[in-house]
């Protein structure tokens, strides 16, 4: 598994973290009870559903933070 991620790394987008998603993490955090790295995922799931619109889907096991991604909006692989 580690050997195709990283054999499939370049075709990942990835995102950076700058003070304005730390900031939307925190709101986040607030508003949906999650905790930081959670909430931090989340604000970039919400980054990257803006910029990718509806073809963008939440991979998520976590229930609260699928919760979070429906509220916002955003597809979830497992619906809550």
């Amino acid at each position: 598994m580690k050997r195709r991620l990283r054999n499939e790394w370049d075709r990942y987008s990835k995102l950076a973290i700058d003070h304005a998603l730390i900031i939307t993490a925190g709101e986040l955090a607030l508003s949906f009870g999650l905790r930081a790295y959670d909430s931090l995922q989340l604000a970039s799931a919400q980054r990257a559903h803006s910029q990718a619109g509806n073809t963008l889907t939440f991979a998520c096991f976590d229930k609260q933070r699928n919760a979070a991604a429906t509220a916002l909006g955003i597809n979830t692989l497992n619906p809550m």
